[in-house]
């Protein structure tokens, strides 16, 4: 929790302000880098008259985004990000 205190500059008691416990924290983590980018509308807009190549090509840009996305927030390389997300 020390170093969690530093990285973001909150006190213990304002982190547990946000979350209730450690749990919470681990979840909140997960949901926010985890589940959330990884969502179906996150990576394409559902269309009936869609053709098979326009949905992949579709997708295939979303997952772009949400990689864009990770290696940002994380700081960390987009092929490192890459890596990972795969």
């Amino acid at each position: 929790m020390v170093k969690l205190e530093k990285a973001i500059g909150l006190s213990c008691r304002g982190i547990y302000h946000h979350t209730k416990d450690k749990l919470g924290l681990f979840k909140g983590v997960v949901d926010t880098y985890i589940f959330e980018p990884h969502k179906v509308e996150n990576k394409f807009v559902f269309a009936e008259d869609i053709s098979l190549r326009d949905f992949l090509q579709t997708y295939i840009e979303g997952v772009e985004r949400i990689m864009d996305y990770l290696s940002n927030e994380l700081g960390v390389d987009r092929k490192e990000c890459a890596k990972c997300y795969f």
